[in-house]
């Protein structure tokens, strides 16, 4: 199976670059590629995203270019974060906003329980790495109880 990364089109505007609506000639698209993932004996299909932005000349190269390398899955415990010694500068200031540092917190789903590793948060991000080179950085939870607890009283 080749893991073929792809541009996401904006179900909305039908167009694969999102251009931001408050900085003029910047904007984002959405990469997305399959990973087969195996796990205890079950492979399954997972569906990897991440965004890149940039400037809409340099973006429209992009979109008309294949894209090699792949999206990298990298987690990290909350105390990783806040010592700053392991995470990029870049992950740092984007968690500086309140909405980007909730998003990021790992879930048993959007909605579900926070995952944590010896009651620390465990943060999960998606980037590209044109290499394709680095990585996964997976962190196992430990909340067990607490999940079985909140699918019990779904």
């Amino acid at each position: 199976m080749k893991n073929q990364i792809t541009i996401r089109v904006n179900a909305e505007t039908q167009e694969k670059i999102n251009p931001f609506k408050d900085k003029p000639g910047k904007g984002y698209i959405i990469l997305e590629q399959s990973q087969v993932d195996y796990y205890m004996g079950w492979a399954n299909v997972e569906i990897r995203t991440c965004t890149l932005k940039g400037n809409i000349e340099v973006l429209e190269q992009i979109i008309n270019t294949p894209l090699r390398g792949k999206i990298v899955v990298r987690e990290y415990l909350e105390s990783e974060i806040e010592e700053g010694n392991i995470i990029p500068l870049e992950i740092q200031k984007y968690l500086e906003n309140e909405r980007n540092y909730e998003s990021s917190i790992k879930k048993t789903a959007k909605d579900g329980i926070e995952l944590t590793r010896d009651g620390e948060l465990i943060f999960r991000f998606s980037t590209y790495d044109p290499t394709g080179l680095v990585e996964d950085r997976f962190i196992d939870h430990d909340n067990n109880d607490e999940i079985r607890e909140w699918r019990a009283n779904k």
